[in-house]
């Protein structure tokens, strides 16, 4: 064999290997880094608290404690499960490590084995995780778990669970699940999953699976994501009929309140998105503030905008309130609304206008009075 032909035998094979290694199945990244953007303006609301989930922050030595809970988790559950080897799991595992890490939009530097390990550790931990929160029974194996013991770790873990960087992909959830589930007929790992995280939102407890398929999930974020906006896909579908545009904006509150418009705390509402308008009465869900809920936003945030593109932005055909806004502006077009808004803006927009407003109107009528008096006096009969 002549050098030429070798060495075009030894690319060939260089080649073919790099070949065997591409996968005709075309998948997108849904798990990213946040942009240093976002990421600035507030970095802890992006960084792990006490467990690092998935590649991103697994080497952190602050999270290094809880690595000792999640191989106890999975030795109380092949105990339960009277499973003496991890060979099922691993073997499943293996057959998933191309297309999860494809999950990832950075290059993950974990060899295979290392990578099959992490998913093994990180899903069962999570699984056990919901599991406990439901079925308090489980928890009977290791009474001693601080996780269940003090609340602020419990607290912590809900945080990190939330966290754009610090997912799983959902199907390995699901596998793992499916695996080691038990004979119970509220053991879904939907409604397990929004039972546990839907309590760090604010607004009411989401913990309905409105259909939701596992399927169609990304990840645990995505999956709270999509139960938190699931009234807006109701409402997209009603504003089908009216053709929104960006002279529709509605004013702000104040202005709103000039026009006659009243607002109305919405309590029994099931979802912080509800917002209703209807004969001047704007009625509105309360939004419980609490220290994680800047946490929770951001990071929802993050992932709209980079499952949608680089920016959020207010399409013409499926804007959610359009219909909301619509009614607003069309309330305040009418004549006397205006008048209305006008007297107030003009009279009524400070404390000392009003009280000045008032006292004018006084001396008015008291002028008016004394006026009258007088023309009575003077026409009395003698």
């Amino acid at each position: 064999m002549s050098i030429s032909e070798q060495t075009n035998d030894l690319v060939s094979i260089r080649i073919d290997k790099k070949l065997d290694r591409i996968s005709l199945e075309t998948s997108k990244p849904c798990i990213f880094r946040v942009s240093a953007r976002l990421r600035n303006e507030n970095e802890k609301a992006y960084e792990p608290q006490i467990v690092a989930i998935g590649p991103y922050h697994r080497d952190k030595n602050n999270l290094q404690e809880i690595e000792d809970h999640k191989l106890l988790y999975l030795k109380l559950l092949l105990q339960r499960r009277k499973e003496l080897r991890l060979n099922s799991y691993v073997m499943a595992m293996r057959d998933l490590e191309i297309k999860a890490r494809k999950c990832y939009a950075e290059t993950i530097n974990l060899s295979i084995d290392d990578f099959v390990e992490m998913m093994i550790l990180d899903g069962c931990f999570i699984i056990e995780l919901l599991r406990k929160v439901r079925f308090k029974d489980l928890r009977n194996m290791n009474p001693d778990d601080p996780i269940f013991g003090r609340v602020q770790v419990g607290y912590s873990i809900i945080h990190d669970l939330m966290l754009f960087e610090n997912q799983l992909p959902f199907f390995v959830l699901v596998v793992l699940f499916n695996m080691t589930k038990i004979q119970n007929a509220r053991d879904n790992i939907i409604s397990l999953a929004l039972d546990f995280l839907g309590s760090s939102l604010p607004g009411p407890k989401v913990s309905e699976t409105n259909g939701i398929s596992a399927d169609n999930v990304n990840h645990l974020l995505h999956l709270v994501h999509s139960s938190w906006c699931y009234s807006f896909a109701k409402k997209i579908s009603s504003n089908r009929n009216h053709k929104w545009s960006l002279d529709e904006f509605i004013k702000s509150t104040t202005e709103l309140r000039e026009s006659g418009i009243k607002f109305k705390n919405a309590k029994e509402s099931t979802s912080v998105l509800d917002i209703k308008f209807g004969n001047g009465v704007m009625e509105i869900p309360p939004l419980t503030i609490e220290d994680h809920t800047e946490c929770v936003l951001r990071n929802l945030i993050a992932y709209e905008q980079y499952y949608h593109g680089n920016n959020v932005s207010v399409t013409y055909d499926n804007f959610c309130y359009g219909n909301v806004f619509h009614d607003v502006n069309k309330h305040c077009r009418r004549r006397w609304n205006i008048r209305l808004a006008k007297l107030r803006h003009n009279y009524f927009n400070s404390p000392w206008s009003t009280i000045s407003f008032l006292a004018a109107a006084a001396v008015l009528l008291l002028t008016l009075a004394q006026t009258i008096i007088s023309a009575l006096s003077y026409w009395k009969p003698k």
